[in-house]
């Protein structure tokens, strides 16, 4: 199963207040193929230093594109869970290969391809 991470500041992006059923991130990209059944990891950096939390986490099941807002597409799966509470991952010994092939999480919706990286999110998914 692939893996992809899509990031947002906790400034742009408001946490709901309760924890929506429909498990939905919003990106400006997304990949040509191979996106839906796979597993999209929503990551929330806040604070100054930042501070990294895994807030949710499912498996694709449809992309829905919304020309008029800034972040076109909306990615919605039915199978996942959101983390209550956030986990913190800055301090993991996989994060920082993470920061490093998304760019400082500058590329938005990143495959994950490290082993290391799959290997410790995936013990969240459990």
């Amino acid at each position: 199963m692939r893996d992809y991470v899509v990031y947002h500041r906790s400034e742009s992006w408001q946490v709901p207040a309760h924890k929506d059923p429909h498990l939905e991130v919003v990106s400006r990209r997304i990949p040509a193929v191979g996106l839906i059944g796979s597993r999209v990891w929503l990551l929330v950096g806040s604070r100054r230093p930042r501070q990294y939390h895994l807030f949710m986490a499912f498996e694709a099941s449809k992309v829905i594109r919304r020309s008029a807002q800034k972040y076109r597409n909306g990615i919605l799966g039915q199978r996942g869970k959101w983390f209550d509470p956030p986990i913190r991952v800055d301090g993991m010994p996989w994060f920082q290969s993470l920061r490093r092939s998304a760019g400082n999480f500058a590329f938005g919706l990143t495959e994950v391809r490290d082993p290391l990286v799959q290997a410790g999110l995936t013990t969240y998914w459990r």
